[in-house]
């Protein structure tokens, strides 16, 4: 189905602009999705270490070190041992895509049919981002992207 997205600014770090998305026909983004749906008391602890290490690579930079790999560019946090799974996608050491995520009860996210979903959307946005850059349909400056940012695409693998 194809679906209308936009990438937006989600913070703005010394080092590292994190973006994230949103389908145009919500009001919320991806990141505040995966946010709002658990308990604080319950996740405070998984919440507040995926946080730290936003901020962390806010000021250090997108080193592949501080993130789980998941397979070429797509990426999850934390990088510590936790319940939660925060994926994302990592454009340039300058710019990671933020998206959605969940409690992680399988091995690999594959095994999950949410959390793949998650992965599978932020992995097909990433990749059309690419080749939107690569193209000079969107530009990179100084950790920002420039030009339009709003973008319709396939999106195979959707749960809500």
């Amino acid at each position: 189905m194809k679906r209308k997205i936009v990438v937006e600014l989600l913070e703005n770090h010394e080092k590292v602009n994190f973006y994230t998305i949103r389908f145009v026909d919500e009001k919320i983004s991806e990141f505040e999705k995966f946010y709002d749906k658990f308990d604080i008391e319950e996740f405070e602890t998984d919440i507040d270490t995926i946080v730290y290490w936003i901020d962390k690579i806010g000021e250090i930079g997108a080193l592949d070190r501080y993130f789980r790999p998941e397979g070429g560019k797509l990426k999850a946090l934390p990088i510590d041992t936790s319940k939660l799974r925060l994926y994302c996608y990592k454009l340039t050491e300058g710019i990671v895509i933020i998206g959605n995520g969940g409690v992680k009860k399988t091995r690999t996210y594959n095994e999950d049919p949410l959390l793949n979903s998650f992965a599978s959307v932020l992995k097909t946005i990433g990749t059309f981002l690419v080749s939107r850059i690569n193209t000079n349909k969107v530009s990179v400056h100084n950790n920002t992207l420039y030009q339009n940012l709003i973008f319709s695409i396939e999106i195979l693998h959707e749960k809500k």
